[in-house]
């Protein structure tokens, strides 16, 4: 719950208590290299990641941690091969590929294309999995210059998506009409001059 709050310090000092009992444990051992890249510790987690691959399909979510440590340090060759590794460990993981899109300038190959819409095909690929393989075949697909069919696996992405989050505009809509309403000039006007400093940016058409 401390990782899940940001609270890394604290969660810190009760996985050392943690670990004490239980040394061994595979869970709270992920948890700890989990909390390091919250401390900002990259090359620690890294490390920690890698001690706990065991050569099977339950290295993907390693794998997939790995990339995003070695992405935050710049690394984004040795990214690219983490991420690769988490998709080799399971076929359909939705989020080695969305990660691969998501470095904005990875290309996919035709294999991993054929991969990927496989994965789609497959009644057994969960929803989570799913959506991040649509949005990563509609960032393949887009890249290749076709304009129909990346729109299509968005769609069926958001839609999935949805579900999970049960998003509803009206809310965001609703709460950014009070904070409209609330934020005046009136409002702010007894503070002017406070807080830090400011740049004005001006558009012109």
């Amino acid at each position: 719950m401390l990782v899940e709050l940001y609270r890394h310090q604290e969660a810190r000092r009760e996985l050392d208590q943690l670990l004490k009992g239980e040394s061994e444990s595979r869970q709270l051992q992920m948890l700890y290299a989990a909390n390091s890249v919250g401390l900002g510790e990259h090359q620690r987690a890294i490390a920690l990641y890698r001690a706990l691959l065991l050569g099977k399909p339950e290295d993907a979510e390693v794998h997939l941690s790995i990339g995003h440590a070695l992405k935050t340090l710049g690394h984004r060759e040795e990214a690219i091969d983490s991420y690769r590794r988490a998709a080799e460990c399971r076929p359909n993981f939705g989020d080695a590929y969305w990660s691969l899109a998501n470095l904005k300038t990875y290309r996919f190959t035709n294999e991993e294309l054929s991969r990927m819409r496989a994965a789609l095909a497959e009644p057994t690929t969960g929803a989570a999995d799913r959506y991040h393989l649509c949005f990563a075949l509609a960032k393949a697909l887009e890249d290749q210059g076709e304009l129909r069919n990346p729109s299509t696996a968005t769609k069926l992405g958001n839609s999935l998506k949805r579900v999970e989050t049960r998003y509803r505009a009206e809310i965001i809509e609703n709460n950014t009409r009070q904070q409209i309403a609330v934020c005046s000039g009136e409002f702010f006007r007894p503070v002017a001059g406070a807080g830090v400093c400011r740049t004005e940016i001006r558009f012109s058409l």
